[in-house]
């Protein structure tokens, strides 16, 4: 039972450092969340209980917010 709380514990450690990647790449294009989350059709309210930790991304709306920022630094070349 150790192994696997140890294993959440970490993955949800993985998952805030990725979330804050993400946000500085948004920072960097001087977009707020709100926005990178309207190109991506996820709702802003799925991003903020990402972020508290309330519960995990699937794996399309994660696709769709890394495919969306991606998608914004090519257009905007920064």
């Amino acid at each position: 039972m150790r192994y696997v709380n140890s294993h959440i514990v970490q993955r949800m450690k993985d998952l805030m450092q990725e979330i804050q990647a993400i946000e500085q790449r948004a920072a960097r294009l001087k977009l707020p969340m709100s926005f990178i989350c309207y190109w991506a059709g996820v709702p802003q309210a799925t991003w903020s209980r990402w972020k508290k930790g309330l519960f995990g991304p699937t794996k399309k709306n994660w696709d769709a917010i890394t495919d969306a920022v991606a998608d914004l630094e090519r257009r905007l070349k920064r």
